[in-house]
């Protein structure tokens, strides 16, 4: 059973956008799967890498818009992403060191700030960046 399901509910309304949100959601419910079935580092290490860094490209494409649009709440956005991506990329300096373990709670993370990201603060741009011609 996936951690997460994509469903309208998450959809921002920018193609791009939503497909790239599609994607962290499968990225983590294969991370997700992953820890579930005991999957060796050898599986876990590369999935975790790929989030981190698909995480990081898909911050850098919404804030590149957003600074091209003018977005007036950039800056806060911007903060949000900071601060996940710094958690996350903690955090998997920690598994590679051997010094944590992949477990739910935090898989429940990543699953609640990502659902909540989407549908509170993207939600936010997803407005303003229609309205400036973005789909």
């Amino acid at each position: 059973m996936a951690l997460l399901d994509w469903n309208d509910s998450y959809s921002v309304r920018i193609r791009a956008f939503d497909e790239q949100h599609r994607h962290l959601f499968d990225l983590l419910n294969k991370l997700h799967d992953a820890m579930k079935s005991g999957k060796s580092n050898t599986v876990l290490g590369p999935v975790l890498q790929e989030l981190v860094r698909y995480t990081t490209t898909h911050f850098e494409s919404e804030e590149h818009l957003m600074q091209q649009h003018r977005y007036p709440m950039l800056s806060e956005h911007r903060r949000l992403h900071r601060e996940l991506a710094a958690q996350v990329t903690d955090f998997e300096q920690k598994y590679q060191a051997g010094t944590v373990l992949l477990g739910l709670p935090l898989m429940e993370f990543l699953r609640s700030w990502l659902t909540h990201h989407i549908v509170e603060c993207d939600r936010d741009y997803s407005g303003f960046l229609r309205s400036c011609g973005v789909a």
